[in-house]
């Protein structure tokens, strides 16, 4: 493909009157996946960030035992 037919595609460019409507459709398609996944991954984070802070807390429980327990 030559330089000159290269940039020369209604796709390549940004302006959206020369996109057809399934491309835009495909488009909108994946910028809602895109949203999708970056909810899942939120959830997941806080998820994962609410059984580090719980695992976290049973060790400071446990310590603490251990401690009174050396004291006794």
């Amino acid at each position: 493909m030559s330089p000159s037919t290269f940039g020369s595609s209604p796709t390549l460019t940004n302006d959206a009157s020369e996109v057809s409507p399934a491309i835009h459709e495909q488009h909108l398609q994946f910028q809602h996946q895109l949203l999708q996944l970056k909810q899942q991954q939120q959830i997941q984070q806080q998820l994962l960030l609410q059984h580090f802070q719980q695992q976290q807390q049973q060790l400071a429980e446990q310590h603490e035992k251990q401690l009174q327990e050396r004291i006794k």
